[in-house]
């Protein structure tokens, strides 16, 4: 757990710094591969391509938020 919690006081430096975006809510629908890594999806109901990466880390420990995303 400190580790993880050292990660994230990590990332927010990121963030703070600039040196990181974080680009919320994305909802990915495609990843591409040619040269760099393209990330299809949509934001804010506009689809967005997101470019220029070479490697991607991705967090699995959340979970989405689902609050009136279903209608009973």
């Amino acid at each position: 757990m400190a580790a993880r919690g050292a990660l994230g006081v990590r990332i927010h430096e990121l963030v703070d710094t600039g040196k990181v975006e974080v680009i919320t809510p994305f909802y990915i629908s495609q990843v591409k591969k040619d040269e760099n890594i393209h990330i299809v999806g949509t934001i804010n109901g506009e689809q967005k391509v997101l470019t220029g990466f070479e490697e991607l880390i991705v967090n699995s420990g959340n979970r989405p938020d689902l609050t009136n995303k279903f209608v009973p």
